[in-house]
């Protein structure tokens, strides 16, 4: 999450924004703005099942659900 401070300029319909506050993460010791995220579960959604009906990264989800339910 980054605060902005809105500015508008001398012509009023330009506006934009300075970043004033970033988050700062600890794990990695570094703000956390431009860095991916990595998930907990990899899963790649090849071409061949999305053209089928299939989801496999919503079936790993279920699935890693079911097994924390149990």
């Amino acid at each position: 999450m980054t605060a902005v401070w809105w500015e508008t300029q001398i012509d009023p319909t330009l506006i934009f924004g300075i970043p004033q506050v970033g988050n700062w993460g600890t794990a990695d010791q570094c703000y956390i703005e431009n860095h991916q995220i990595e998930p907990d579960i990899l899963v790649y959604n090849d071409p061949a099942s999305t053209l089928s009906g299939r989801d496999p990264q919503l079936e790993a989800a279920v699935t890693e659900m079911l097994n924390t339910i149990k």
